[in-house]
């Protein structure tokens, strides 16, 4: 007696291929506030996502695949979520809420932003209160301190950007194209979302240039994207090397350091229980 091989399903791989893709697409427009561009990526990417997973209803190999591929992806999203989260939500609440407002309403949000990051950098900014820190987070998780310190680093880069757009439309700054002095023809984006992302990439910038003896921006060729001229953008800049710069990067050298103590305890801790089991 002979079986016959079930039908190829293409109508339910199509549906499942054009349904994830449609919502890819829908989700995308909405969060990049109407993006054509990017939502099209998106929609091919969830498209072939879709088109795997109607793939694996038929195919045993796809299905194994797209079981360890979710696997990794469970163990890996949270980690993802935590390192990237902050700074998007920061990076969406500055250009699609903050650059709305008017300039008073900006200086008091942007002074309550300020004093609430204020208060997270004071966790790493002063040795004692950095070693509590570590001890604390550590009971977390190992990577809990590094991923802090990563974190506020890239949220003050997003603020600081928003000080310097702010700062800009008030006229307490003139930001220019570097080189473009006494150049009309080289007018500076007056779009506060282009400004916050050259000013994110200026703050940015200067983080790297400040990580001692690695020349990052050097091995990069990455040219400083601003130039600037008033007080208030110096201001800002100098607070960002001693309230930002510092801390983290004295955070992240402190992480490293008591790990490398932390897991020569251990060992040797471990080393005292096998010799007194065996002993």
């Amino acid at each position: 007696m002979t079986h016959s091989k079930p039908p190829f399903p293409i109508g339910q791989i199509l549906a499942i291929t054009l349904s994830t893709a449609l919502g890819g697409f829908l989700s995308l427009l909405l969060f990049t506030w109407g993006n054509l561009r990017v939502s099209g990526y998106g929609a091919v990417a969830w498209g072939v996502l879709g088109l795997l997973i109607g793939l694996s209803l038929r195919y045993p190999v796809v299905d194994r695949a797209m079981r360890w591929g979710m696997e990794r992806w469970e163990r890996t999203t949270p980690w993802l979520f935590a390192l990237f989260g902050p700074v998007v939500l920061a990076i969406w609440f500055a250009r699609a809420g903050l650059f709305g407002f008017g300039l008073w309403t900006q200086a008091v949000v942007l002074g309550f932003w300020g004093f609430v990051l204020g208060s997270l950098i004071w966790l790493i900014a002063w040795p004692d209160a950095r070693k509590a820190f570590l001890r604390a987070f550590r009971e977390i998780h190992v990577w809990a301190p590094l991923l802090y310190a990563v974190n506020i680093g890239m949220v003050a880069v997003v603020f600081f950007a928003a000080a310097g757009t702010f700062a800009a439309e008030a006229g307490l700054a003139q930001l220019r194209t570097p080189g473009a002095a006494g150049n009309p023809a080289a007018a500076f984006p007056t779009d506060p979302a282009i400004v916050h992302g050259k000013l994110m990439d200026f703050f940015a910038w200067h983080f790297l240039d400040s990580v001692p003896a690695l020349k990052i921006n050097e091995a990069l060729h990455w040219a400083v994207p601003l130039d600037y001229d008033g007080a208030a953008m110096g201001v800002l800049l100098i607070g960002f090397k001693l309230a930002v710069i510092g801390p983290v990067i004295a955070a992240c050298v402190q992480f490293w350091t008591e790990d490398k103590v932390f897991a020569e305890a251990q060992e040797r801790a471990a080393e005292r229980a096998r010799v007194e089991q065996t002993g």
